[in-house]
């Protein structure tokens, strides 16, 4: 009596099958559930109504190669609800015998649902970063709180002229927070913001990463010099903490390039040349407009 007691109380699955998979024993918790009364189901094969072959013939076939080793202790798997609905099973297995053979098995199921399609989603979400990050044409690197590398993409190892056997030697001895390089650039403020939990923008610089990785004790043959524009911002915990500093880099190296040679070519040029904004005014001149006009730079 006790033991129907806890049977019908019990807030997990418990399930009898005959040696034949025929429902003996269904509690209340396995009703709501499965969404089937012990009435349904009592006398009828278990597998074929709730996890059918049809569409679940990768389950019959795993759970038969366990069978030759005997009744499975722990198995997962999902059932067909009445309602049409899928549901996850994690499910303990207890051998019944009886003169020492097996004439049923009693299983005792917890509905891991959520949990799965919680994994699902995380999986999911993982992939969609994952790809992000693989396909993204800007230069990204993930660092974590001390400062260190911990991922990169393709675009960032391309930017700075990194190779794929390099990589982890240098997630090792490269440090944004110990990088002189940053620090005689004067950026080093805004980088230590990024890691107190702000978002930070940098001006466009010149950074050079040989130099840098030499410092780290790292010589890197192909690394780069680049003009790049930067955006830091922190990954945080539900607390708040600083979990990640994610630098996502824009090469300007071509613009900043092309944009020199415009200006020398206007010093340079012996005709006139005025620039003006959209309201009209003059936002630049060359020396050959000055010398035409007779103003001087404080003009």
């Amino acid at each position: 009596v006790f033991t129907d007691h806890l049977i019908e109380t019990a807030n997990v699955m418990i399930v009898s099958l005959d040696a034949r998979g025929r429902v003996i024993r269904f509690n209340p918790a396995a009703e709501t559930i499965t969404g089937y009364t012990l009435a349904e189901l009592e006398g009828r094969d278990w597998f074929e109504l709730l996890v059918p072959r049809d569409r679940y013939p990768e389950v019959h076939e795993e759970f038969e190669k366990l069978l030759k080793a005997g009744i499975p202790q722990v198995f997962e798997n999902p059932i067909v609800t009445k309602a049409g609905e899928e549901r996850y099973i994690s499910w303990r297995n207890s051998e019944v015998t009886r003169s020492g053979a097996i004439v049923g098995v009693t299983s005792f199921g917890i509905d891991i649902t959520e949990r799965k399609r919680a994994q699902q989603a995380l999986m999911e979400s993982e992939e969609s970063y994952r790809q992000m990050l693989e396909q993204s044409p800007l230069s990204i690197q993930v660092l974590n709180p001390a400062g260190y590398i911990e991922e990169v993409n393709p675009a960032w190892m391309d930017l700075w002229g990194v190779k794929e056997e390099e990589l982890a030697a240098l997630k090792d001895s490269w440090c944004i927070l110990e990088d002189e390089q940053v620090a005689s650039l004067g950026l080093m403020p805004l980088v230590k913001r990024a890691f107190r939990g702000e978002r930070v923008d940098l001006p466009d610089i010149e950074y050079d990463a040989g130099p840098a990785f030499d410092e780290a004790g790292l010589p890197i043959e192909g690394a780069r010099k680049r003009w790049v524009r930067a955006h830091l911002y922190p990954v945080l915990d539900a607390k708040g903490d600083v979990r990640r500093v994610v630098d996502v880099e824009e090469d300007v190296t071509e613009r900043r390039r092309a944009e020199e040679k415009f200006r020398q070519m206007l010093v340079q040029s012996p005709l006139s040349i005025e620039i003006h904004d959209p309201a009209g005014y003059i936002e630049q001149a060359n020396p050959a407009w000055m010398d035409l006009w007779g103003v001087e730079n404080e003009d």
